[in-house]
């Protein structure tokens, strides 16, 4: 065909083989061609439709088999729905038109890295079968041969396209691996730990202050009556005690996020090198030099192994010199205590002497 013309749009449909392609156009790129895909048992038994290369259009009335050509694809190349909605309409196509038992065939042609004809069959409902263009069982899967293959069902899009999260999903398997990415994903959680930890610490400190001032109407009114006793000064002593103990609990909290990144470092030690063995090794061309790599894998072993101790000896320094400084400042707090209750017991028994 030299140039467009609906005649050649209709050979193309006639002739599978047939391609509406001018001198002008460029080659298309290499990819995977699904060849045929046939079905021995079930609704299609002994059906084999041959498929272009390039662009397959599927035309058809209500039940022709149109969903079943690209379900059985789909499962054959054991490909799940993301949409609710096309996992049951899917599930439904293989247990009622297909049917145990069935076997379905697809064929195919790879580029890459060298151009191969496998064909991967499924028989429900065992999981499906690779085997090269001589019949002889392969180890690929599916994916292997075609990694980036997408199946979508004729109601699926527009599912996917009234679910933001199921929208989230599918874009993930278009988005490229990005480092960068993940790495800045890691820092703002770290970031976010902080600040939950700084939010957390100015709720504390908010329930106090609400506290506070729930009480301070009925602080304000024995303050009136007892303002010789000079009340209001305890009290703001023991307010501030409530505070210190509130410092020293914080201090006491930032040792946590060490402790679990020591037990994390402690975890991945010894570092597992059994891949770099003798045996594991074994008949690889490289296995002398390959072998070398397991020394400086011990040293930094050995070394991280002494960054834990002086990690944990460091850690538990620090852990004994704060709780050093509690019992001190429990003492103090103890010895206000016994003089704050003593007052308390002289005003109480004022208070009685004045209302009797």
């Amino acid at each position: 065909m030299s140039e467009p013309s609906i005649e050649g749009f209709r050979q193309a449909f006639l002739d599978p083989d047939s391609r509406i392609l001018l001198n002008s156009d460029a080659s298309p790129p290499e990819h995977a061609e699904f060849s045929s895909i046939e079905w021995t048992g079930g609704f299609l038994d002994g059906t084999v439709v041959r498929l272009n290369p390039s662009l397959n259009v599927v035309i058809g009335g209500r039940g022709a088999g149109k969903s079943t050509i690209i379900e059985s694809i789909r499962y054959v190349l054991a490909k799940d729905p993301i949409g609710n909605e096309a996992a049951d309409a899917h599930q439904g196509i293989v247990r009622q038109v297909l049917r145990p038992g069935t076997k379905v065939v697809l064929r195919l042609r790879v580029h890459h890295p060298t151009t191969a004809d496998y064909y991967v069959e499924r028989t429900v409902p065992n999981p499906p079968l690779v085997r090269d263009e001589q019949g002889a069982l392969s180890k690929l899967s599916p994916s292997d041969i075609v990694p980036d293959i997408e199946v979508y069902g004729q109601h699926e899009i527009s599912e996917l396209a009234a679910s933001d999260d199921k929208l989230v999903r599918l874009l993930d398997r278009f988005m490229p691996y990005r480092p960068a990415t993940i790495e800045r994903k890691d820092r703002l959680r770290r970031d976010l730990a902080k600040m939950r930890q700084a939010i957390l610490a100015h709720e504390q400190d908010l329930a106090v202050l609400d506290a506070e001032l729930a009480s301070l109407p009925g602080l304000e009114e024995t303050f009136e009556r007892y303002e010789t006793t000079k009340l209001d000064e305890k009290l703001k002593e023991q307010s501030l005690f409530v505070r210190e103990e509130r410092v020293l609990g914080i201090i006491e909290d930032r040792f946590e996020p060490f402790r679990r990144w020591l037990d994390t470092l402690r975890n991945e030690l010894p570092i597992d090198r059994a891949f770099l063995s003798a045996a594991a090794l074994s008949g690889l061309p490289s296995h002398v030099l390959l072998a070398k790599t397991n020394q400086p894998l011990q040293r930094l072993d050995e070394q991280l192994a002494k960054v834990a101790d002086d990690f944990q000896n460091a850690l538990d320094a620090a852990e004994m010199a704060v709780e050093a400084i509690r019992r001190t400042w429990n003492d103090g707090r103890a010895e206000a205590q016994v003089k704050y209750e003593a007052i308390l017991r002289g005003l109480a028994r004022f208070s009685n002497t004045k209302l009797a």
